[in-house]
């Protein structure tokens, strides 16, 4: 209690002294403030963002995404299978909010025009969810036309026939045209129609594009507007059918269907790690059994490219957090320890005083300790509200000119808040009391008295 008071006394009584502590530590506290803001700050954009964009993951086979899938071999169809196998297992894993993998399918109308059949596996639509078409009329899939492979489908409100505009409950007739170059003796050629076939499908829905670009792997396929959007299942029968009738009709056709690379978006970022685990397991599941098939080429991704987009500036302002708390250690140790310092050379006579009427030296650095500890829980005080006003102007500032983000935010003063100021500015003391207390550690009070 009596070295309390004595610290208080001469904090009142060193009037001057104490203002200058007040305003060093008062700017500490604020430099800590703002850096602590700044990681809350990009902490909380972090998390805000990552929650709104969750996390994509994809799985790629070469030999079936770039290569495409035809009927030639054994060995194709072995790929195909175990590629579908492996997606399918992704997409319904518990993990998953929505996903999609799609064949792709040149198709002709009755009029002879080339249409663009977009395949869908799982409702509800991922294209939808993820915002790059909306359903203006009409509806989506239902699980049971995906399932059965109905013959239904959803078109741009560009799709035209004939130059009539299509709606929700109309039927666009289709074909299966197949031609042959039929020569003469004079081997003079000409395509000859050999069989034509029809088929219906019934438009249940119209959409329209949201973004300007479809952001799907094949380059030009997304702006044609002949797009039409058709189960998975559908593509499939078509494309069976097509095969059956080049084999039956001996005719020479290219028979090949695209596949896209699957989107499955997670329904947490937080489950990602634990997602990619099941995805390995998966996959290593359906390793290939034949020895004579290649092991095909494939990655399992999980992209963050959506976050990582717009997370530089992010990363740029904790980092900036992080050296301002390492700066304000290194900074303000120095200056406090000079301080302090210059301090005790003025106080040398009053501390061989204590010392000669038998004061402990430990009670004289307590003293000390204490001076400060009250000068620096006055100074922090004070600056709690202005550093969260200047890490908020800072940050808004700073992530307006680095970015076209639109994440609302606020700092909060809570207790890890108001603790972790209090905790930096208390350690920067103690590191600063280090060689002061050292110089008091080895004062002879004899030597101080006989000085002047």
């Amino acid at each position: 209690m009596k070295v309390l008071k004595r610290a208080f006394l001469y904090l009142s009584r060193k009037k001057s002294h104490t203002v200058v502590l007040f305003l060093i530590i008062f700017i500490l506290g604020n430099i800590y403030g703002l850096a602590i803001s700044l990681k809350q700050v990009s902490s909380v954009l972090a998390y805000e963002m990552k929650s709104q964009l969750g996390s994509t993951a994809t799985y790629i086979n070469e030999a079936v995404n770039d290569a495409g899938f035809s009927m030639d071999t054994q060995q194709d169809w072995e790929c195909f299978k175990r590629y579908e196998r492996i997606v399918h297992k992704l997409i319904n894993s518990t993990y998953v909010s929505y996903g999609n993998y799609s064949y792709m399918l040149l198709l002709d109308d009755r009029d002879g025009q080339v249409r663009y059949g977009y395949g869908v596996s799982h409702a509800p639509m991922a294209d939808v969810k993820e915002n790059i078409i909306r359903i203006i009329e009409g509806r989506e899939f239902t699980e049971e036309e995906l399932e059965n492979g109905e013959r239904v489908v959803i078109v741009s409100n560009d799709f035209r026939v004939n130059g009539q505009e299509i709606h929700a409950g109309d039927t666009i007739h289709m074909k299966l045209v197949f031609d042959k170059n039929i020569c003469d003796e004079n081997d003079r050629c000409e395509s000859v129609v050999v069989y034509d076939e029809e088929y219906s499908l019934k438009v249940i829905g119209i959409f329209e594009k949201i973004d300007k670009a479809f952001d799907h792997v094949n380059v030009g396929f997304s702006d044609v507007p002949g797009r039409m959007y058709i189960p998975n299942q559908t593509l499939w029968d078509l494309f069976v059918r097509r095969h059956q009738l080049i084999q039956e009709l001996n005719v020479f056709e290219v028979e090949q269907m695209a596949i896209d690379v699957p989107i499955i978006r997670l329904k947490s970022s937080d489950d990602l790690e634990a997602f990619k685990q099941e995805a390995e397991t998966v996959i290593a599941s359906e390793q290939v059994e034949d020895s004579l098939m290649q092991q095909p080429k494939e990655q399992f991704l999980i992209s963050d490219d959506d976050y990582l987009s717009v997370a530089e500036p992010i990363r740029i302002l904790n980092h900036f957090g992080n050296y301002l708390c390492i700066g304000g250690i290194i900074a303000f140790s120095i200056i406090l320890c000079i301080v302090m310092i210059n301090v005790l050379q003025e106080r040398i006579h009053e501390i061989g005083i204590y010392l000669v009427l038998g004061e402990k030296k430990r009670n004289i650095l307590i003293q000390l300790f204490c001076e400060l500890l009250l000068v620096t829980v006055l100074s922090v005080s004070c600056s709690l509200v202005s550093s969260k006003k200047a890490g908020e102007r800072v940050s808004h500032s700073f992530l307006d000119y680095q970015s076209q983000m639109d994440v609302s935010y606020e700092i909060s003063i809570d207790h890890e808040y108001i603790l972790s100021i209090y905790g930096l500015s208390v350690c920067t003391i103690i590191v600063a009391m280090f060689y002061p207390f050292h110089v008091i550690i080895t004062y002879d009070p004899k030597d101080i008295l006989m000085k002047k």
